[in-house]
């Protein structure tokens, strides 16, 4: 009997909880630092915020995972469609863009699965999510967030890391650049 090498991750499903999501690359290949992959995952979201009414609380994308902070705007919400909604697309065009013209990283992002090899962006299993309620918790986790760049060493201030919501936090009232997604700030009561 084969044994399963990742946890399975129960999902809490609860209108109006905000839930933080973290998922990272296969084997945390620091991929996601490119530019154009990043915006990949950040377009992805906005989208599947629109198609699965979710709304973005904020959002940090690292080279090998991303938080996201996020709350459902229907009664009976989906995290795993969600979910999916955003990692699929960006595998996707991941793949895609890799074929012609990385084949190292493609290597490394290929798997072997029962007898044919496939390509593997994301790590399997779930994640990690976690529900939170209290306004005070959810500001404690967008801090979280915003300050991780800083804490991994990647830049001296939050706001220098071009993959954050932290401009829009700190400026909200400033134009939101196309493709990445626009916070919900009343959101987090």
């Amino acid at each position: 009997m084969a044994t399963q090498k990742y946890k399975t991750l129960r999902r809490y499903e609860h209108p109006n909880h905000a839930r933080l999501f973290t998922f990272s690359t296969y084997n945390r290949v620091r991929v996601l630092s490119r530019p154009r992959v990043a915006a990949l995952v950040l377009g992805a979201t906005g989208r599947a915020c629109v198609q699965h009414r979710w709304d973005v609380l904020a959002y940090v994308v690292m080279p090998d995972h991303v938080h996201l902070l996020a709350r459902p705007r229907e009664n009976e919400p989906n995290a795993s469609k969600f979910l999916f909604a955003i990692k699929r697309p960006v595998s996707y065009q991941m793949k895609q863009m890799l074929q012609g013209s990385d084949a190292p990283l493609l290597d490394r992002l290929t798997v072997t699965t029962g007898r044919s090899p496939g390509f593997r962006l994301w790590q399997a299993g779930g994640g990690h999510d976690r529900n939170l309620t209290s306004p005070e918790t959810i500001l404690a986790s967008i801090e979280y967030i915003h300050a991780n760049p800083v804490r991994a060493g990647l830049c001296p201030s939050p706001g220098d890391w071009a993959w954050s919501s932290y401009a829009q936090w700190m400026a909200p009232g400033d134009p939101v650049p196309p493709g990445l997604p626009v916070i919900a700030r009343d959101r987090v009561r």
